[in-house]
């Protein structure tokens, strides 16, 4: 009889455990650019502006200055920005340029990958950014250049009492609808781009 309740307070643990897991936030750890790893859970108790970009990213470059704004208006709000390049080793290099030319005061992280992006449902391209509760959370997603605008209600909202109603979760670019967007989010997209460049591409109608 011992036994058996041990073994049902077993499994109900590890079911508990696993259903914890899937519920918990993404992860992420990253090094800055002084060479220390990083992680987002050091964050956690801040609002988090997480924004994928690259330096030859030509949006990312526009968007850049626009946070660093809003790092100077929010900061002491409780809210964190982090800015997580994904430049890989060919322009990796040309990242500590980019910080200084536009004096990003907030942290760089570098060492993303699109995996990283599917973690936080932002598909893969960039620029695209997430906001994340106190908890990790997310909570918005802006895929594409981020507007002035849409930034300003969404931070002003989570800092608010949130008696209105919650802004969109979601921002896409113009003619991308939540459709199409949805098999990138979840790399359909991608895997039938692959299985047609495998095969030769795409049959030509007849």
């Amino acid at each position: 009889m011992k036994i058996v309740i041990f073994l049902v307070f077993l499994i109900s643990t590890l079911l508990f455990t696993a259903a914890m897991q899937a519920d918990a936030p993404p992860e992420l750890r990253l090094r800055n650019l002084q060479g220390e790893v990083q992680s987002l859970s050091d964050y956690r108790g801040r609002f988090v502006v997480l924004n994928f970009w690259a330096t030859w990213c030509q949006p990312c470059q526009k968007e850049i200055p626009l946070f660093v704004q809003l790092h100077t208006r929010y900061a002491s709000q409780g809210v964190q920005f982090i800015a997580a390049s994904i430049d890989d080793s060919e322009t990796q290099n040309g990242v500590p340029d980019f910080v200084r030319r536009h004096g990003i005061p907030f942290q760089v992280w570098v060492g993303a990958t699109p995996q990283d992006q599917f973690s936080f449902r932002l598909a893969k391209a960039i620029p695209a950014t997430v906001i994340l509760d106190r908890n990790g959370n997310s909570v918005f997603r802006i895929i594409g250049e981020a507007h002035r605008d849409a930034l300003l209600e969404r931070l002003d909202w989570l800092l608010s009492e949130r008696s209105n109603p919650a802004p969109s979760e979601l921002i896409l670019p113009n003619g991308v609808t939540p459709e199409h967007f949805r098999k990138h989010e979840l790399g359909i997209e991608e895997k039938e781009e692959e299985e047609k460049a495998e095969t030769g591409g795409s049959e030509v109608p007849s």
